[in-house]
């Protein structure tokens, strides 16, 4: 999960790049390698959109178009 506060939900959004996205993706590679039982799951990256005085947004697979 990656989560960005910002002070408007757009803004957030827009706070959602590709190098989250791979940073993500070498953490989930690393963890995989060192627990391979795991590796036959299904993988998603979610973010969570904070905003002052508002509930969190929550994107399931955030990435994936």
């Amino acid at each position: 999960v990656e989560v960005k506060a910002r002070a408007d939900e757009a803004g957030a959004a827009e706070a959602l790049q590709l190098r989250q996205l791979r940073r993500l993706e070498r953490a989930a590679a690393h963890f995989l390698g060192r627990n391979p039982a795991l590796a036959s799951l299904d993988l998603r990256f979610d973010a969570v959109l904070v905003t002052p005085f508002r509930l969190p947004r929550h994107m399931k697979d955030a990435w994936r178009p």
